[in-house]
């Protein structure tokens, strides 16, 4: 103000020390206190009042003296208002800003506790789901699929599968749990993994050489492009031998379920085997006698005896040995002897097809698979349905054949045990029908029966543990559900039924074929 001050002097006043004027006013105004305006705008507007009444000399004194004063003092007073306004506004907005950064600097400081106590929670809750998880036989684990290599696994894994934790961080050691030559289609599932959860079941050597079953539940992230997996690894080994134990102990039961029929099969071929040889033993007693009668009167002709006599002995040892009664029905008996022997050979073949333990998985014929079991449960159905099969030209199945042999016997025997509900004292039969068809990739196998239906008030879990619709001690309600176990769990095919009130129940069994197994591994 007193460079401005000094430049109105020099410059009597003229209208380009109002810029001067107004300039200083502007620097006043970052002050932002209108007290500094406001005594600044009272020296601008009084310094030429004042410099009249003390230096009349330095001014020329008159209406247009007056005049410019006054002039002065509006443009003055009217840019000091318009700086105080802006003084006033910037301070509003200063005010704003710092009511703003208090907010915010409180809102930092309850977010910081905030954090505070969620990083407490969280500490707290993964040290408790780390002692959990350390104390079942659940393995968490984190894998770079990239490097092969586990970023993170549980504790646990080392005392399950017997490698130190630090091998499980060694770049390739994902190749030496599940080689790829060995867990093929399981490193297929964890490299085409999208985003989502899935499971797989592995075989894996320990590090002590043991064979252990694994369960892998897995969660699949993709982050920058990188997919990321997580999940728990799980022993499942003593499950699968109790799995294995209960298919067996349902077999052994299936096969005890037959047992009396087979038996019965074998002893009705035995006792008619027994039979046609008695008789042909019982006749073959007299024939060498009539035999040698006729090499007698044989030899008496070419040496010119008494070939009368010879010829009526022979005679009558012919007619007591019955010879024409056994040229006529030997061959018959022998046939019926043949064929009993045909069928306990079929009965046996089939019982050790059916028992035969399964070791490893092979391309099964689904059709010959079928008729074994039909010819193992023939005696379950004969006295009560008639038996219609039909079977097309269906490719194989990738599998344990007797896995397909336990599901059929199951379905065959509850369609037996349904008819026969249905037509106890009737005298009339009912009709099991077997079909099998290919449809697109998978074999189906039909069975469907005469019975009464499944009731409505079980279709929902019929296939669930324990849940019949026989009388108690006929059935264990454990059938069906074996049976979809190894289907939909097992060979990964379905299990479903159609079914209606008083006429009949049919299930159909889808099986992926061993072409479907070769065009996705041809695709992968």
């Amino acid at each position: 103000m007193g460079w401005s001050l000094l430049f109105m002097w020099l410059l009597e006043g003229r209208s380009e020390a109002q810029f001067h004027l107004f300039v200083s006013l502007a620097f006043i105004a970052f002050y932002r206190d209108w007290t500094v305006m406001l005594t600044a705008t009272v020296a601008a507007v009084a310094y030429p009042v004042v410099r009249i009444a003390l230096l009349p000399d330095s001014f020329v004194v008159g209406p247009s003296a007056f005049w410019r004063v006054f002039d002065q003092g509006i443009w003055v007073v009217c840019e000091a208002a318009l700086l105080l306004l802006g003084v006033q506004q910037s301070m509003l907005t200063i005010y704003q800003f710092a009511r703003r950064e208090s907010d915010l600097r409180t809102d930092n400081e309850l977010i910081k506790r905030e954090a505070a106590g969620f990083k407490s929670e969280l500490e707290r809750i993964t040290a408790q789901y780390d002692f959990i998880a350390e104390c079942t036989r659940a393995i968490p684990f984190e894998l770079d699929l990239t490097q092969g290599r586990f970023t993170h696994v549980g504790a646990q894994a080392q005392a399950l599968l017997g490698f130190p934790l630090t091998r499980w961080q060694e770049n390739g050691f994902f190749d030496v749990l599940l080689p790829r030559d060995r867990e093929g289609e399981v490193r297929r599932q964890f490299e085409d993994a999208s985003p989502g959860t899935f499971e797989v079941i592995s075989s894996v050597v320990t590090g002590d050489d043991r064979a252990v079953d694994l369960r892998w539940t897995v969660h699949c992230d993709i982050m920058r492009g990188v997919r990321c997996l997580r999940g728990v690894i799980v022993d499942v080994t003593e499950t699968h031998r109790l799995v294995r134990e209960m298919a067996q102990g349902q077999k052994l039961e299936s096969v005890g379920r037959v047992a009396a029929g087979v038996a019965h099969e074998i002893n009705t071929s035995v006792q008619f085997i027994s039979d046609s040889v008695r008789f042909v033993r019982h006749a073959l007693k007299d024939l060498p006698h009539a035999l040698a009668d006729y090499r007698a009167l044989a030899a008496s002709a070419l040496s010119g005896k008494d070939v009368v006599a010879a010829a009526k002995k022979a005679g009558e040892t012919d007619e007591a040995a019955d010879v024409d009664y056994f040229l006529k029905n030997a061959p018959d008996a022998l046939d019926r002897a043949l064929d009993g022997i045909g069928r306990v050979g079929s009965v046996a073949k089939s019982m050790t097809e059916f028992a035969h333990p399964d070791t490893q998985k092979a391309d099964v014929d689904v059709n010959r698979a079928v008729r074994t079991t039909l010819n193992m449960a023939r005696n379950e159905y004969k006295e009560v349905a008639d038996l219609e099969t039909d079977f097309g030209d269906v490719p194989a199945v990738h599998c344990h054949a007797g896995d397909i042999n336990q599901v059929v016997l199951n379905l065959v025997l509850n369609a037996a045990h349904a008819i026969s509900d249905v037509v106890e004292g009737t005298g009339r039969k009912g009709r099991i029908t077997v079909r099998t068809r290919s449809i697109a990739d998978f074999v189906e196998i039909s069975i469907g029966d005469t019975g009464a239906g499944i009731p409505e008030s079980v279709r929902a879990r019929i296939f669930e543990p324990f849940v019949t619709t026989k009388e108690v001690g006929r059935g264990a309600g454990q059938g069906l559900t074996l049976s979809r176990g190894i289907v939909v769990e097992k060979l990964k095919g379905s299990l479903h039924f159609e079914t209606e009130t008083g006429k009949g129940t049919t299930f159909l069994i889808r099986l992926p074929s061993s072409l479907n197994a070769s065009n996705k591994q041809a695709a992968a």
